[in-house]
């Protein structure tokens, strides 16, 4: 701005000097006509007598004073042209510095009210990504704890799994011990019954207990021949393998639950998260014709303001237009 005010005062400056000069040419102009004047005066009343050359002279004193007051009308009426004139200039500089500064200012208004608009579609799509990267950080830490709960629950199954295992080995392995040890009394006892009965059948007492003992032993045997149709062991190995298959077949359904529980959850924050993306490019969209509403309307403001400026400048040169013309008609008028 102020580089415009220094170039428009240069003008001034050099506009007042052609006027100047222009001032100086019509003096000059006027002051040959006025000498002119004279001489042709002089010519005139050369060769009158006395009275018609005192009466020449007075009417050409008059007609010198008139020539010389419609020079200096001439003169004023120059110089009120040419005022009149650096104030026109000067009146529409100032209409177009008004100008310029009210639209720089909308101009400036308008550009910063966009980027408060921008900043805070910014902000708002920052606090809604955030949001996002939240619940994805949430789902991630929801699906590692679940995987860690599954391991964990898998890790005490199989350690629960092989102590009932330890467990059952060791009851096999005494039932075993227990098994051995009374097929070996039965066997001692069976050979102390044969020796009873090879000798002397004297003692009640002693047959008695030979034949409780037989009958124990008997027994033993019995109980022994019935197990050789069904081997203990393998009914145990039997029930071990049902039992650790219900415990798998138990474990697994667990895992399968909680996973499907895990996956329900994952699933569900899937979906939040999907929803959250839709509505961050939802928000883009709005906030995209926000703007774009917004510099459409800064746009028309802008032109209806520069249609406002115009009409004022026609109406101020207009006016000067109106100015001159009147001015001109009342010199003429004094002219005449």
């Amino acid at each position: 701005m102020k580089l415009r005010r220094d170039a428009f005062q240069s003008r001034v400056k050099k506009l007042e000097e052609r006027q100047k000069v222009d001032r100086e040419e019509l003096v000059k102009t006027q002051e040959r006509v006025a000498k002119n004047l004279k001489l042709i005066q002089a010519l005139a009343v050369r060769g009158m007598d006395e009275s018609r050359r005192r009466k020449a002279l007075r009417e050409f004193e008059i007609q010198s004073q008139q020539l010389a007051m419609r020079q200096q009308k001439e003169a004023e009426q120059l110089r009120e042209m040419q005022l009149l004139k650096i104030r026109h200039m000067s009146e529409q500089f100032q209409l177009d510095v008004t100008i310029m500064t009210e639209m720089e200012e909308l101009s400036s208004d308008q550009r910063e009210r966009e980027l408060e608009v921008a900043a805070e579609h910014r902000m708002l799509l920052h606090a809604e990504r955030d949001k996002l990267d939240r619940q994805q950080s949430k789902l991630r830490a929801l699906q590692v704890k679940e995987e860690q709960k599954i391991q964990r629950n898998h890790l005490k199954q199989s350690q629960r799994r092989q102590g009932k295992l330890l467990e059952r080995q060791q009851r096999h392995g005494a039932k075993l011990r227990e098994r051995a040890v009374l097929a070996e009394t039965a066997a001692i006892l069976g050979g102390e019954v044969n020796l009873g009965s090879g000798g002397s059948e004297t003692d009640e007492g002693s047959e008695s207990y030979t034949d409780s003992t037989s009958h124990a032993g008997t027994s033993e045997f019995e109980g022994t021949d019935i197990g050789a149709d069904q081997d203990p062991e393998a009914v145990d190995m039997d029930e071990e393998t049902r039992a650790k298959t219900e415990g798998n077949a138990a474990a697994d359904a667990d895992a399968r639950r909680k996973r499907r529980a895990a996956n329900d959850a994952a699933l569900e924050l899937q979906e939040s998260l999907a929803k959250g993306e839709e509505r961050v490019v939802q928000m883009t969209h709005h906030h995209k014709k926000l703007l774009e509403d917004l510099k459409s309307f800064h746009k028309d403001a802008s032109h209806q303001r520069a249609r406002e400026m115009k009409r004022k400048v026609a109406e101020l040169m207009k006016d000067h237009e109106d100015e001159v013309m009147q001015v001109k008609t009342e010199q003429a008028q004094e002219m005449e």
